[in-house]
Formats: structure tokens, sequence, C-alpha cells
């Protein structure tokens, strides 16, 4: 399982939720 690729959309997914956009 690659971590480095949850903790990059973990981040991304903060910043959408900021901006208002809940893509998943």
């Amino acid at each position: 399982m690659e971590q480095t690729t949850y903790f990059e959309d973990y981040e991304i997914g903060s910043s959408r939720l900021t901006s208002g956009r809940t893509i998943t």
C-alpha cells in the first residue's frame, strides 16, 4: 500500500474542502 498517495490525497482533500469542493 502506498502511504505517499494517501497523504497526498488527504492534503488535496483538505484543500478542496476549504475551497468548498467535495470531490472523492
